[in-house]
């Protein structure tokens, strides 16, 4: 019996400015991630989170540990982030998230719209010259930089 797949879709958001968990950001852009038409930055527990979106584009290739999400401030401990297990086969790309504060959520996606979804933003981002926030993240294990990437 063949698991059906969650759709997955991302959406760029540039603005001149808005607010966050009481966080200023002007000129900035971020990334919408919609799993079976919901926008996940709208649930409860990822309302105070941003897609780190250099993360998601290393899970195209490999299996592990990613942190797909952490709090606007960027650091991830600060909103109970530790990261996604993410793992591949040929055809699907599975996500199993786990929180301090949010139940356990499993995701099935069709390998090629993810690859595909992530490329789009990719280029995107690329012709625009932006960057999303966030620009830069304090992951559990320590800072990253991800200005400029």
């Amino acid at each position: 019996m063949q698991v059906p797949y969650s759709s997955f879709k991302l959406n760029l958001v540039s603005k001149e400015s808005f607010e966050r968990e009481g966080i200023s950001f002007t000129d900035a852009s971020y990334i919408n991630v919609y799993i079976d038409e919901q926008n996940l930055l709208d649930l409860p527990f990822f309302e105070s989170a941003f897609l780190v979106f250099y993360e998601l584009a290393k899970s195209i290739d490999d299996s592990g540990k990613f942190l797909l999400f952490t709090c606007v401030c960027g650091l991830a401990n600060h909103g109970g982030w530790e990261g996604v297990e993410v793992a591949h086969t040929n055809e699907i790309v599975a996500w199993h998230i786990v929180t301090d504060e949010f139940s356990p959520a499993d995701y099935i996606f069709s390998k090629e719209k993810y690859v595909s979804e992530i490329n789009k933003i990719r280029e995107e981002l690329s012709s625009l010259n932006v960057t999303p926030e966030p620009a830069n993240v304090c992951f559990p294990e320590g800072c990253w930089y991800l200005l400029k990437r």
